[in-house]
């Protein structure tokens, strides 16, 4: 879930299970989240944010929904 902030997009990330290295990325744009490289808990909400200057082109919530990818360690895994 996304929220737009005067100059901070807030990214909520949560998982039911346990997600270890869980990676966040733009895929229009080069971008600077405030943790892009973390693990997450099992049942534990997690706030990232994206400050609007550390984007490498200005983008609208929507833009930032639709461009924004999330993957972890299970991702890369054959299933």
């Amino acid at each position: 879930r996304e929220q737009n902030r005067e100059n901070t997009f807030v990214i909520c990330v949560s998982s039911k299970a346990f997600a270890p290295f869980v990676a966040l990325d733009l895929s229009e744009g080069d971008a600077v989240f405030s943790d892009n490289f973390f693990a997450l808990p099992a049942g534990r909400k997690r706030e990232i944010l994206l400050p609007k200057s550390r984007l490498s082109k200005p983008l609208t919530l929507e833009e930032v929904q639709s461009h924004l990818t999330l993957c972890s360690l299970y991702d890369s895994y054959e299933k």
